[in-house]
């Protein structure tokens, strides 16, 4: 195989009888991308597995690859191909019908390319496929109902394209789905009841579409739910009770909606949970307290929203919360230990001292700002991993004022910053009196030195004089003789 100006890294395999079945290639383009219609897989007609990711690739997937002899080989021809990975590359226009002929294949993936347009009927075609990846393209258009012949679909990855329309009832027909991820697309309607059909999802990613209505109550009874991210749409209503019948459920993201009413008290059925985001809706009420009781739990945000009542002191076993823009009142008593890395209580209607927060060794990012926290403040020499902290407007007073704490926004400097001054000034405390009696020391050196070449210098200058002066004398008496 040649393949210009690339550097590739790849692994090939072979059966018993010395064809080639895999073919793995991970590339580094040097200068202009190639085509993929340069590579010639012509002298591979039993290949099952084709993967050329990260390979730099440009233009369109051709309908012809390679030459055998003078006719061209079809990449339909690679009859027994089972795997065809292309993603991340720059393949663009519109998916080729050559594709869909490759009907013993079991996963597509051409994901984090720019192929655009509708997706070709024929896809119907692939009834063997199990793995449908798509992602991060500029597919568009509703979903053919083609796509229901593909029973026995386990994962099927559209995110981040522009696919619009309802959601197709008869996404029902594929029974197998295990994973569903319709993420960053232009889909509208409501959530379809029928959903609930699909008994072995376990991945549901909905999030940032223009869905509206309520959450069917019916999908309380897809236990076997891991994931359900139904986050950044125009969902609205109460959360439904049934949604703590979800015991599988490890991630609820609903954030970003209009959903209103409490937090249902019984979501502290869902054992298995460790993210719950309700951030950004209309909630009311107070946190339930059962949801503390969580062993799993180590991540809640229900920031912008219309809370009440006091923070939970067992909240500090989480790693992240985010209670922001709520109307929290009372006072911040966490329990210790406290394993808080993530705390923002900013624009709530909390008050008392905050010196109880100096337990959160782990903290990195911590924000109190408007509040009516009162006393002295926090700062970042009281904690090891602190990286932001945000306390301005409430009523706090500073212990030493060149070591206030470090707020982002007026442009003070940083913890970093300041434990650098501090490590300088000490060290320069120790090291300078060195430095100095050192500089004397030699000042004192080269003073010595300058006198004894000065006292050298007039020694030397008298026996010139005492010399010149007996010469003279010497002179003047042999003057006299003569006489």
């Amino acid at each position: 195989m040649k393949i210009l100006r690339l550097t590739v890294i790849g692994m090939v395999a072979c059966n018993k009888a010395g064809s080639v079945i895999e073919i793995k290639l991970h590339s580094r383009y040097h200068g202009d991308r190639p085509h993929l219609g340069s590579l010639d897989f012509s002298s591979f007609p039993n290949l099952i597995r084709l993967a050329f990711e990260y390979g730099g690739l440009k233009g369109s997937i051709p309908e012809q690859i390679g030459l055998l002899g003078n006719s061209p080989v079809s990449l339909a021809n690679l009859i027994h191909l089972k795997h065809l990975d292309l993603s991340t590359n720059n393949f663009s226009g519109e998916l080729p019908v050559s594709l869909t002929k490759l009907t013993q294949l079991r996963a597509l993936i051409l994901s984090r390319n720019n192929f655009r347009g509708k997706l070709p009927l024929s896809i119907a075609n692939l009834i063997h496929l199990e793995y449908l990846y798509l992602s991060k393209n500029n597919f568009s258009g509703e979903l053919p109902v083609s796509l229901t012949n593909l029973i026995r679909l386990k994962q099927l990855s559209l995110y981040r394209n522009c696919f619009s329309g309802k959601l197709p009832v008869w996404l029902t027909n594929l029974t197998r789905l295990e994973y569903l991820d319709l993420y960053d697309n232009n889909f509208r309607g409501e959530l379809p009841a029928s959903l609930v059909s699909l008994t072995n999802l376990e991945y549901v990613y909905l999030s940032r579409n223009i869905l509206t209505g309520p959450i069917p109550p019916s999908y309380g009874s897809m236990v076997n739910l891991r994931v359900l991210d139904l986050s950044t749409n125009q969902l609205n209503a109460s959360i439904p009770n049934e949604i703590s019948n979800l015991k599988n459920l490890e991630m609820l993201n609903l954030g970003d909606n209009n959903f209103s009413g409490p937090i249902p008290s019984n979501l502290r059925k869902l054992s298995q949970l460790y993210f719950l985001n309700l951030g950004m809706n209309l909630i009311s009420g107070r946190i339930p307290l059962d949801i503390t009781n969580l062993k799993n739990l180590q991540h809640i945000d229900l920031n912008d929203n219309n809370l009440e009542g006091p923070v939970h002191e067992k909240l500090s076993k989480l790693s992240y919360l985010d209670l922001s823009s709520n109307q929290l009142s009372g006072n911040v008593l966490f329990q210790n230990p406290c394993h808080l890395q993530h705390l923002d209580l900013s624009m709530n209607q909390m008050a008392g001292v905050i010196t109880s927060l100096r337990i959160g060794n782990d903290l990195e990012y911590l924000d109190l700002s408007s509040n009516k926290f009162v006393g002295e403040k926090l700062e970042y020499l009281h904690f090891q991993y602190l990286k932001f902290l945000i306390q301005s407007l409430n009523a706090l007073t500073a212990i030493v004022p060149n070591r206030s704490s470090c707020n982002a926004s007026s442009g003070q400097l940083s913890c970093k910053e300041n434990k650098r001054r501090t490590n300088v000034v000490h060290h320069l405390a120790i090291f300078l009196p060195i430095i100095m009696g050192l500089c004397f020391l030699l000042l004192g050196y080269l003073g010595g030195v300058c006198f004894f070449f000065k006292h050298l210098q007039g020694s030397l200058c008298l026996q010139v004089l005492v010399k010149k002066k007996k010469k003279k004398e010497k002179k003047l008496k042999n003057t006299k003789l003569v006489v």
